[in-house]
Parts: C-alpha cells; sequence; structure tokens
C-alpha cells in the first residue's frame, strides 16, 4: 500500500473524494425522503437562531445557507453534511502531514479517518452536529497552525475560528491535542 501511495501520492485525495461523492450520489439516489435527523435539520434551519434546543448554531446556519442559496433538499443537506466530513479527512491528512515524516503515513492517516464508525457508516444516517464537531477538531489540528504563521491579522481570524469552534465541539475542543495559535513548546519548538 506504501509503495501506491509514493507512485501517486494524490490518489489518496482522490480516492477520498470519491468515496464522498459516491456517498452523495447513493443518498440522493436512494430515496427522497428525510431520515430523522434531516427533517430536524431541515425544519430548525429555516431561522437564524443562536442555538437551537442543546445544540449551538454552526451546523443549522451552514445548513441555511446552502438552502438559501440552492432550496431545502436532501441534496443538500447530503452535500453539507459529506463535504464537511470530506474536509475533516483533508484537515487529519495535512495534520499527519505536519508531524509524520513519511508522507505516505500522512496518506494512510486519512485514508484512517474512514474507519471510524462516526465517520463511515452513523454520519451517513444521522449526527449532523458530530459531522461538524469532527470538521472543527480536523480544523484545529490540520489547518490552524499553519495558517497561524502568517500575518498577525490572519493568526487572529484562527484563534477567532477556534474559540467559535469550542460552541459547537464543546468536549472534543478541549481534548484536542494541539496547541494555541503561537503557542510554544518548553524546548522551543513551535
Amino acid at each position: 500500500m506504501l509503495d501506491a501511495v509514493d507512485r501517486r501520492p494524490g490518489a489518496v485525495v482522490l480516492a477520498v473524494a470519491g468515496y464522498f461523492l459516491l456517498c452523495i450520489t447513493l443518498r440522493i439516489s436512494v430515496s427522497s425522503s428525510l431520515e430523522i435527523d434531516e427533517a430536524e435539520q431541515a425544519f430548525l434551519s429555516q431561522f437564524l437562531e443562536l442555538g437551537y434546543g442543546p445544540q449551538p448554531p454552526f451546523y443549522n446556519w451552514l445548513q441555511y445557507g446552502l438552502a438559501e442559496l440552492f432550496g431545502a433538499s436532501v441534496a443538500t443537506m447530503t452535500i453539507l453534511k459529506n463535504g464537511l466530513l470530506l474536509l475533516c479527512c483533508l484537515f487529519y491528512g495535512l495534520a499527519a502531514r505536519q508531524v509524520l515524516a513519511d508522507r505516505r503515513l500522512a496518506a494512510i492517516a486519512m485514508l484512517g479517518v474512514l474507519a471510524l464508525p462516526p465517520v463511515f457508516l452513523l454520519a451517513q444516517r444521522d449526527l449532523s452536529h458530530t459531522v461538524a464537531a469532527l470538521f472543527a477538531v480536523g480544523f484545529s489540528a490540520g489547518a490552524a497552525r499553519p495558517l497561524a504563521h502568517g500575518c498577525r491579522t490572519f493568526r487572529g481570524i484562527v484563534v477567532s475560528l477556534r474559540l467559535s469552534e469550542n460552541d459547537e465541539t464543546a468536549q472534543p475542543f478541549l481534548v484536542s491535542p494541539h496547541r494555541p495559535c503561537g503557542g510554544h513548546r518548553p524546548n522551543g519548538e513551535v
């Protein structure tokens, strides 16, 4: 497997994107009726609110935006969910590239996200806010650190995004193994 990844490093990204495209296609073609979680999201995302029952607003706001642009449908709901899961996988792959010397292992780590039951099974049926939490933690792990090394204004934006993720992800954000932007380790590494 490592040799195959070594010959075509972009193939893993294409395979993961293809997997989620297949999930979108299958969901849209199987049934036009909403599952329980999708029906709840379709109802709640008709309104912009600061919170939706016990859930924070991040996922519903994204759903609201898509519904306003393209209309509320199984397709828009499925595209949002699978799009966030794809970004989660890509951000985890980016995080692995930052800490692993072997780029092939980083690609394998990205594929490993697909082995998690909340990603490959449960998220296809429900768990909308869990999908948002997975995306937020993936963003924290993979994108925040390289983006924070940019200009000071951009660093502030990244810190704001990470703090806003705390509302959506609560415990997953708190146990995220990454330091806040600009944090230094005791030995002087960033």
